[in-house]
């Protein structure tokens, strides 16, 4: 693997590579640790020589080119949450007004009263059941070997 020296990388930070050059070098960086090391030794010095911005007029600048989104007012909000939820209220009343119409609430209730006819029949319980089994079981073999 072919390294890129220290000076190649000060021009690098520096700016003073062409294009093509720039890509095959940045390209290397990703593949390459020793490199990557001697393109931050050179950031690190290039760093001290780099012009410091203390003038207010370039924030100002930048924050003036940025484009602020408006807020919207509380009422906006509260109108538009008003709106959604009158909107929610419309919808499951005329759900519930459809459902009646077809008859989709009587078929759930008749199958559901179906349902607690059917399990009033068998009132007795699990329990119940398991004991008077256990109970036939015994009678059917004469009773138990005690008696």
């Amino acid at each position: 693997m072919m390294h890129y020296s220290k000076e190649d990388w000060r021009n690098y930070t520096l700016d003073f590579i062409e294009s093509n050059e720039r890509e095959s070098m940045e390209e290397h960086l990703y593949e390459c640790d020793h490199c990557l090391a001697l393109y931050m030794e050179s950031i690190d010095e290039q760093h001290e020589n780099l012009p410091m911005i203390n003038d207010d007029s370039f924030t100002n600048e930048v924050m003036t080119e940025i484009n602020f989104e408006t807020l919207q007012p509380n009422e906006n909000i509260k109108t538009n949450s008003l709106k959604r939820t009158i909107i929610h209220y419309i919808i499951a009343t005329a759900a519930t007004i459809i459902f009646m119409v077809s008859g989709l609430f009587q078929y759930i209730f008749t199958a559901t009263s179906n349902f607690e006819k059917s399990s009033k029949h068998n009132e007795s319980s699990i329990s119940q059941q398991i004991v008077n089994k256990s109970v036939d079981t015994s009678k059917k073999d004469g009773g138990s070997k005690h008696e």
